[in-house]
């Protein structure tokens, strides 16, 4: 059903948005715009609109609030792009 929906669904119907998805692959359920921003290598204004785009067709749920929203991929698309459970961070190194 995982690979049903994201490929006959979301891909066929908003490619644009495919690298943005597959970018997303095998890491953690719930995202901030700073770790979106840092996996996608843009700024923060456009993240913020990619992620937006992502929650109008249901690809993310938008958790918290407008001054610190977070994302989170639905149970059903975990399987396929193998998400695990859990909060990304940023791997910063010292």
């Amino acid at each position: 059903m995982s690979k049903q929906r994201i490929e006959q669904t979301i891909y066929a119907e908003y490619a644009e948005l495919r690298d943005y998805i597959e970018n997303l692959r095998g890491d953690k359920a719930v995202h901030t715009i700073l770790t979106l921003s840092s996996k996608w290598n843009l700024e923060n204004e456009e993240t913020l609109i990619v992620a937006q785009k992502l929650e109008k067709i249901g690809f993310f749920e938008l958790r918290g609030d407008l001054s610190g929203p977070r994302y989170r991929i639905p149970f059903i698309y975990r399987p396929y792009l193998e998400i695990i459970q859990g909060t990304a961070t940023i791997d910063r190194e010292e």
